[in-house]
């Protein structure tokens, strides 16, 4: 199979011996098969948003840190690159213009609510990331206070929902931001939370795919 991902293998062995893992414990913690995290490792299966995220908690790293020695993000090439944008754009005063709107907010069981979102309603739009993008403030009382989910709402279930982090609207009217797994029929889903709370079996109307999780 061809390599897809420049992979720091040396980091991930050297995170991985720091904690003790070996690659069969870590698909533990990611909730994934031996084999998928060798293909991670071997640059041939992009780490998806949701397992980035468990691995920063798990290595106690920054999030794009992880992205990075994954192969899926080149910091100093795409930091650059957004400023050089920004610059030809907007002016070099102008580099990092907020042009993405936070409508809304995400609780501490993933419930997000439209009203009472805290702080700018404007933010930037990371680089290769679609400006339809909505975005939601994590307001919680733990690590992730502050971080932006960027996702494209959509009007139906994603094809490409199903093993990842979306912005999830539910046929009993909430909203919610859940890891999506497959049910028993067309529109039942499996949602399982980000951290600590109950996996339930539920309708869903639409579900749109986080497609960046950025600190704040």
């Amino acid at each position: 199979m061809e390599t897809k991902f420049n992979v720091n293998r040396k980091w991930f062995d050297d995170h991985m011996k720091d904690k003790q893992l070996t690659q069969r414990s870590l698909g533990e913690r990611l909730g994934i098969q031996y084999s998928a995290v060798n293909l991670i490792l071997k640059g041939e299966r992009a780490l998806k948003a949701p397992e980035a995220e468990i691995l920063s908690r798990v290595f106690n790293v920054d999030l794009l840190e992880v992205l990075h020695a994954a192969g899926q993000l080149n910091l100093m090439t795409m930091t650059k690159s957004y400023a050089m944008q920004r610059e030809h754009a907007f002016g070099p005063k102008s580099q990092f213009v907020p042009d993405a709107s936070v409508t809304g907010w995400i609780d501490d069981n993933g419930l997000v609510h439209r009203q009472g979102v805290l702080g700018p309603t404007k933010v930037v739009t990371p680089l290769g990331i679609s400006s339809q993008c909505s975005v939601l403030r994590f307001q919680t009382a733990n690590h992730m206070n502050g971080w932006l989910a960027y996702y494209i709402p959509t009007k139906t279930i994603s094809p490409d929902a199903v093993d990842q982090l979306c912005v999830v609207e539910c046929v009993d009217g909430r909203t919610l931001l859940r890891h999506v797994k497959r049910g028993y029929g067309n529109k039942d889903f499996t949602l399982v939370p980000m951290a600590e709370g109950e996996t339930e079996t539920v309708l869903v109307e639409t579900a749109a795919p986080v497609l960046w999780l950025k600190q704040r």
